[in-house]
């Protein structure tokens, strides 16, 4: 019997169904921490399809909630997912990443124990398509080490990530775009409140190595980095944004000196 008001709102978006998914919401089930719902959001033309396996699926657990819709892109469906969620806490989930069973009580006991957070990501493994295990990515750990790194770079892994609900609807949500939802919204967050933001030392996921590699290659998703990067120079004047523009604009000019970015 699961709680009327979840404290904990997973949140997973897909537009594919596969084992991969089915493992990816396994692991937001089968966790230490049990006060949660599992928010998914089926998207694209294949969402009838999709949204009657997951039903069949997972009709056992009424924590799961799936909604459906024929509309495409992430940002569309996180915004979505959020207005469904009930919980305090949403926590951020990748349907081809896999979540540790202590995850959700690793972030909830720190975002419980620092109130001027809004933000918590964490570390994070590596793996490949036979699930082994092939490396470990360490992100800054502080507010002060994050907001510096911003210029430059997405500092925190979205699919690790579990923020304050109350904070991020505040906002307005997910910006609108094709890639670099996750930056956007973490620059807002950043430049728009007085929220803190973290990261965890400890490796709460497993990243899929695959994943890691439609956005770095894609010259839609470097503009998107640079309209971050101008719009938070031309609200806060900082020259930090001129510099940051500058190296993405020199990784965009060496990626297409490689011939490895699609245009």
């Amino acid at each position: 019997m699961i709680p009327v008001e979840p404290l904990v709102s997973w949140l997973i978006c897909t537009n594919v169904l596969n084992e991969q998914v089915y493992q990816a919401i396994d692991s937001c089930l089968d966790q230490t921490f049990h006060n949660f719902e599992v928010v998914i959001v089926v998207n694209g033309p294949q969402n009838v399809i999709i949204f009657d396996a997951l039903v069949i699926r997972y009709s056992e657990y009424p924590c799961v909630k799936i909604f459906k819709t024929s509309l495409m892109y992430l940002p569309f469906s996180l915004n979505l997912g959020m207005h469904y969620c009930c919980g305090k806490y949403i926590a951020r989930m990748d349907v081809d990443d896999y979540s540790y069973p202590h995850r959700i009580e690793a972030q909830v006991a720190y975002l419980e124990h620092n109130p001027d957070v809004g933000l918590v990501g964490s570390a994070y493994y590596l793996f490949d398509e036979s699930n082994k295990v092939t490396g470990s990515i360490k992100k800054p750990l502080g507010d002060s080490a994050i907001r510096r790194l911003m210029y430059f770079c997405n500092p925190i892994a979205h699919p690790t990530v579990m923020f304050r609900r109350a904070a991020v609807e505040k906002i307005g949500g997910y910006p609108m775009s094709i890639f670099g939802e996750d930056y956007a919204l973490w620059v807002k967050l950043i430049l728009t409140t007085n929220w803190r933001v973290c990261n965890l030392d400890q490796c709460l996921i497993k990243y899929r190595n695959v994943s890691l590699g439609d956005a770095r290659y894609n010259l839609t998703a470097y503009i998107t980095i640079l309209e971050t990067q101008f719009s938070a120079l031309v609200k806060t004047l900082d020259p930090g944004w001129i510099v940051g523009m500058m190296y993405t604009l020199l990784k965009i000019a060496t990626r297409l000196l490689l011939g490895n970015l699609k245009i």
